[in-house]
């Protein structure tokens, strides 16, 4: 956790300091499946080494590095960034090898490389060459991401979620072919008396399949609770009402490090529910979530607001609260349970941090701002300053 608290601050240096600086290497790379491709340039746009083409491979990788640090003592640059774009998992090996070098490493966003890319030439063609060389643009303006590398317990809690999307994925998919084949033609009277979604209608699933897709499901949602269990941070995240098993691994799995954040804004933006809105001149459009980021835990969140704003004392008083004098509006309840879902996330966040269970003053609106770091002044009665205001649009 050190090291991991190291880097990050020197990635936020990193952010800064890059632009027109004079002390930097910035490595481009283009990842691929066999090859990638480097690009060495300056923040000041001057080429180095305009295409490096190298093995994804331990050999590859020093071929890299020999050639880098030649480049780097030739020029006197002080330090060396590397830059990818996330490319499926083929990033992750050259990634984890620099980060054990003890080198900076850092992400670009696939939409910012997408958006650059023609700004470049004014063309928006695209090849290996070109799309190094724009990594390293991305970086020398600044526009660059935190390469997270979590311990091993939390990359074992992701890939586990990664499977259990795919197995519920794959299990909805077949539930809704027996419906719609097997039923609809041999036992149409069935379809109104059966909930799909309940006991009954997932008895006729298991009944249909291979048991042993249904047991792999089951074992990987065992294996996430007991991944789960060796954070300290995960009875914190099950004491809040609404959240339960499957959320609570989402939110840890999603949040990892909760001090790599520095507002809470960060946080509400990585599952896209900060309000955007396009304003011009006299053209003020109503601002809306983003529905940007994490879309399953968004929509798991709304689904704890609901349940908690409906069953718990504490929120369904909150709940009423907020919408006393508005109850006639058309939608209210639907935004403002979208507020509440935001506001339980910063929640999680913040207990998380202090490591310690839910208590009702959170919601209340006397209640210090939730934050174990006060000087982080992007909150406000643990609600981001992103999210106050109006919540029209949402």
């Amino acid at each position: 956790m050190e090291r991991e608290d190291i880097r990050l601050e020197q990635f936020r240096r990193l952010r800064k300091e890059i632009r027109g600086s004079e002390d930097y290497l910035i490595v481009g790379i283009d990842v691929g499946k066999d090859k990638h491709n480097a690009y060495l340039g300056t923040p000041r746009g001057k080429t180095l080494y305009r295409r490096l083409i190298f093995e994804n491979s331990r050999e590859g990788f020093e071929k890299l590095m020999f050639q880098v640090q030649a480049i780097r003592v030739q020029q006197s640059l002080n330090q060396v960034v590397f830059g990818m774009e996330p490319t499926a998992n083929y990033h992750k090996p050259l990634g984890e090898f620099l980060i054990n070098q003890e080198h900076q490493v850092v992400l670009v966003s696939p939409e910012a490389v997408k958006q650059n890319r023609k700004l470049l030439d004014g063309r928006w063609d695209k090849h290996d060459g070109k799309d190094c060389a724009n990594v390293a643009d991305l970086i020398a303006q600044g526009k660059c991401l935190y390469y997270e590398y979590p311990l091993p317990a939390l990359r074992d809690l992701r890939n586990l979620l990664s499977l259990k999307r795919k197995l519920k994925k794959l299990e909805q998919g077949l539930r809704l072919r027996i419906r719609n084949h097997l039923v609809a033609q041999y036992f149409p009277e069935m379809d109104q008396y059966c909930n799909w979604g309940e006991q009954e209608g997932l008895a006729l699933v298991r009944w249909c399949l291979d048991p042993a897709v249904m047991a792999r499901l089951s074992e990987a949602e065992e294996k996430i609770e007991q991944v789960c269990l060796r954070f300290k941070e995960y009875p914190c995240l099950l004491s809040i009402p609404g959240f339960g098993p499957s959320l609570s691994a989402m939110v840890l799995g999603a949040i990892g490090n909760p001090w790599r954040f520095q507002n809470g804004a960060q946080v509400i933006k990585m599952v896209g529910l900060d309000l955007s809105a396009s304003q011009s001149g006299k053209s003020q459009g109503p601002p809306s979530i983003s529905k940007k980021g994490k879309a399953e835990i968004r929509y798991a969140l709304y689904q704890a607001a609901l349940v908690a704003s409906s069953r718990d004392k504490h929120f369904v008083a909150y709940f009423t609260d907020q919408l006393r004098g508005r109850e006639k509006e058309k939608g209210i309840k639907t935004k403002r349970r979208v507020k509440l879902a935001a506001k339980m996330l910063m929640i999680a966040w913040t207990l998380m941090k202090k490591q310690e269970l839910f208590d009702p003053r959170y919601l209340s609106p006397q209640a210090e701002p939730i934050n174990a770091r006060k000087t982080m002044k992007t909150e406000n009665r643990g609600i981001p300053e992103v999210q106050r205001g109006s919540d029209r649009g949402l």
